[in-house]
C-alpha cells in the first residue's frame, strides 16, 4: 500500500477514533443525566431525558418510569414514554393508557396543546406496539379540525389501511378530504400519495389523480399526479398527455410532458406532435430542453422477442410512414431503400445472416449520408426525424446479427 494511502486511512482512523470518543460519556457524566431527571427545572428536565436518547443511557430506564408521573407537562411525559418504548420498557402499553385517559384532567396553562392531540400522540406510540384501540381519537380530530389537520393522525391513517382492514374504507374517506380540504398543501400532497400507495389501483382514485393531473392549482401537484398514473400504467395516459401539453400552464412541465411522449411512447405521430407543437412554445427554457429532447430522441427498441425478418417489415413500413411525413425525399430513394431491404429480408429467410447485415449496414449509410449531406443538391433528402427512425431501427437490427468478419469489413 503506497505511504499517502496509508497517511490518508490514519487520519480517516484518528477523526473517526474523535468521533466515537464525543459521542461516549464518562459513568460520572452519564450518572449526573439521570439526576437531571429530578430537577425542579423543566427545561433542564427536557434536556436529559434527550441526551438519555441520545447516548442511549440505558441504565436510565427504571428512573423514567418512575419519574414519568412526576411530570406536570403532558408533552414531556410523551417524551418520558417514547424513550421508554425505545429501550424495550414492559410498561409502555399500561402507561400509555393511563396518559391518554387522564388527559381530559389537564388544565388549559398545562398543555402546548389540547388534550385530543395528545391523546393522538400517544395513540401514536400504541400503534408502533401493535395496539389500536385508541384508533377512535384519529378520526375524533380529523372530524373536529377538518381542514387543519393533524400531521400525526395522517400518518396513522395509512397504519389504519394497513392493519385494521375494518376501517380502512374509513381512512380512504378521510384521505380522499384531506387531499382536497386541508389547509397545508404539504399534507394535501402526502394524503394524495398515501392514496395512490394504498389504492392506486382503485377506479375512484385514478379518477381523482385524473382530476388533479388536469384541475389541480397546484402544479407540483398536477405533475405528481402524472408520475403517478404512470407508475400504474394507465391506459389513457398518453391521451391525457397530448391534452396537457398544450393546455398545462408551467413552461417547465411542458418541456417534462414533451420529453415524456418522446421517452415513453416514441411513435412517429408522437415525434411529429411534439415537433410541431415546438414552434408553438413561448417560453425560451421550454423550448431549449424541447429541442435539446428532439436531437437526442431515439426511438423505443423491440421487444427481445422479435424476429429479425419482423424488425426488417417494421421498418420497411417505417421507412413508408417517415416519406409520409415529408422526412424522406425522391421516389426512386425511396424505392433505391426498399430494394435494400427487401434483399436483406430474403437472406435472413434464406439463412444468410452475413448477406443480411451487409445490406442493413449499407441502408443505414445510404439514410446517413443523406442526412449529413442536404447542400449537395440532389432530390435525395433525409430530415433529422427520418433519420433518427431509420438510422436508429437499422441499428437495433444490426445488432441482433452477427458481426462480419474482418477480412470482409471494407465490403461493409
Amino acid at each position: 500500500m503506497k505511504l499517502s494511502n496509508i497517511l490518508i486511512l490514519s487520519i480517516l482512523f484518528y477523526f473517526s477514533f474523535l468521533s466515537a470518543i464525543s459521542q461516549t460519556l464518562s459513568q460520572e457524566e452519564r450518572q449526573k443525566v439521570i439526576d437531571s431527571l429530578s430537577s425542579f427545572d423543566i427545561g433542564t428536565r427536557l434536556s436529559a431525558i434527550q441526551k438519555i436518547e441520545e447516548y442511549n443511557i440505558l441504565e436510565a430506564l427504571p428512573v423514567i418510569e418512575q419519574k414519568i408521573w412526576l411530570q406536570d407537562e403532558p408533552t414531556l411525559k410523551i417524551e418520558f414514554l417514547t424513550v421508554m418504548q425505545q429501550f424495550g420498557s414492559l410498561n409502555v402499553q399500561e402507561t400509555a393508557h393511563l396518559i391518554i385517559d387522564s388527559a381530559g384532567y389537564y388544565s388549559q396553562n398545562q398543555l402546548r396543546f389540547d388534550s385530543l392531540r395528545l391523546q393522538v400522540r400517544v395513540t401514536v406510540l400504541l400503534f408502533n406496539i401493535g395496539d389500536y384501540s385508541t384508533t377512535s381519537y384519529v378520526f375524533k380530530i380529523l372530524h373536529r379540525d377538518s381542514t387543519y389537520i393533524d400531521f400525526y393522525a395522517l400518518l396513522l391513517l395509512k397504519e389504519i389501511v394497513l392493519n385494521i382492514p375494518e376501517y380502512a374504507e374509513s381512512a380512504k374517506t378521510e384521505l380522499l378530504r384531506i387531499s382536497k380540504e386541508a389547509h397545508s398543501s404539504l399534507l394535501r400532497s402526502m394524503a394524495r400519495n398515501f392514496l395512490f400507495e394504498l389504492f392506486g389501483q382503485n377506479q375512484d382514485v385514478i379518477n381523482y389523480m385524473v382530476y388533479i393531473a388536469t384541475n389541480d392549482s397546484n402544479s407540483t401537484s398536477r405533475i405528481t399526479a402524472i408520475h403517478n398514473l404512470f407508475k400504474i400504467n394507465y391506459p389513457q395516459l398518453h391521451d391525457l398527455l397530448v391534452e396537457r401539453l398544450y393546455n398545462e400552464p408551467e413552461a417547465i412541465w411542458r418541456s417534462q410532458i414533451a420529453e415524456s411522449l418522446l421517452i415513453h411512447y416514441g411513435t412517429l405521430a408522437d415525434y411529429d406532435f411534439v415537433l410541431n407543437y415546438l414552434s408553438h412554445e413561448t417560453e425560451n427554457l421550454a423550448v431549449k430542453i424541447i429541442n435539446r429532447s428532439l436531437i437526442g430522441f431515439r426511438p423505443p427498441q423491440p421487444d427481445s422477442g422479435t424476429t429479425i425478418a419482423a424488425m426488417i417489415d417494421s421498418l420497411v413500413s417505417l421507412k413508408h410512414q417517415v416519406a409520409a411525413y415529408g422526412w424522406l425525399g425522391s421516389q426512386n430513394f425511396i424505392d433505391e431503400l426498399d430494394n435494400d431491404l427487401d434483399s436483406a429480408k430474403i437472406y435472413i429467410q434464406q439463412g444468410d445472416s452475413l448477406s443480411c447485415r451487409r445490406l442493413i449496414k449499407i441502408f443505414q449509410q445510404k439514410v446517413d449520408e443523406e442526412y449529413n449531406d442536404s447542400l449537395d443538391g440532389d432530390t435525395r433528402e433525409v430530415k433529422m426525424g427520418g433519420w433518427q427512425f431509420l438510422y436508429w431501427n437499422a441499428e437495433y437490427i444490426l445488432n441482433r446479427l452477427p458481426d462480419i468478419p474482418s477480412m470482409y469489413r471494407k465490403e461493409e
